[in-house]
C-alpha cells in the first residue's frame, strides 16, 4: 500500500484540496456572467445541465455556457520544497463558449465583452484565482429549440489560472556518502 509520499515507491497523488472543478467551476462561470453583463442568475446556466432548454425558452434573454477546452500552459514546476511537501504549480487555460439567446442577445454579449475588460472586474476575478485572458468577436447564429428559432450570439471566453497543488514528495535531508579512490 502505497502511502502517498516519495518516502516509498509508487504513486502520489494530491495532498491538499483540488482547485475549483465541475459545479463549484460552473458557477465561478455564472457568477462570472451575472456580474459582467447583468444578466439574472436565474437565466445563466450549462450547456449540460438537464434544465437547459426549459431556462432558454422560458426566457427572452438568455446565456448558457459549455466549457470547452481546459488545457496547461507550460511546463509544471516544483516550488517551495519544505521537509515534507512540495507544491506543483501549473497554469491553466480554460476556454468557455458563452452563448447569448433573446432579442437582446448582441447587447448582453457586447456588455460581457467590453466589460471583460474593465480593472474592477479583474479583481472580482481574482478573488476566485481567475482571469481573463481574451474575448473571441460575436458570432451570430440561430439555433432551433423546442420547434423555435431562436436568436443567439457566441464568443469564447478564456481564462486562465494558476494551479497549486501539493504533493508529499520529502525533501533530501542526508544521503550516504562514500568516497572511493586515492
Amino acid at each position: 500500500m502505497n502511502n502517498n509520499s516519495s518516502e516509498t515507491a509508487g504513486w502520489l497523488t494530491p495532498v491538499s484540496d483540488d482547485p475549483a472543478y465541475d459545479n463549484t467551476l460552473e458557477e465561478y462561470i455564472k457568477g462570472l456572467v451575472q456580474g459582467i453583463c447583468g444578466l439574472d442568475e436565474n437565466y445563466i446556466i450549462s450547456v449540460d445541465s438537464a434544465n437547459f432548454s426549459s431556462v432558454i425558452t422560458a426566457s427572452e434573454n438568455s446565456c448558457a455556457f459549455t466549457l470547452n477546452k481546459i488545457s496547461t500552459e507550460g511546463d509544471a514546476a516544483l516550488v517551495n520544497q519544505q521537509e515534507e511537501k512540495a507544491e506543483l504549480y501549473q497554469n491553466e487555460i480554460i476556454e468557455c463558449l458563452l452563448h447569448f439567446y433573446g432579442s437582446a442577445a448582441q447587447r448582453y454579449a457586447a456588455r460581457f465583452r467590453d466589460g471583460s475588460q474593465l480593472s474592477q472586474n479583474h479583481a472580482q476575478l481574482q478573488q476566485l484565482s481567475l482571469g481573463i485572458r481574451e474575448c473571441s468577436p460575436l458570432t451570430t447564429a440561430s439555433e432551433l429549440i423546442n420547434d423555435t428559432r431562436k436568436r443567439r450570439y457566441e464568443m469564447t471566453v478564456t481564462l486562465v489560472r494558476k494551479i497549486v497543488r501539493e504533493y508529499g514528495i520529502h525533501s533530501l535531508v542526508a544521503t550516504p556518502v562514500t568516497i572511493f579512490g586515492e
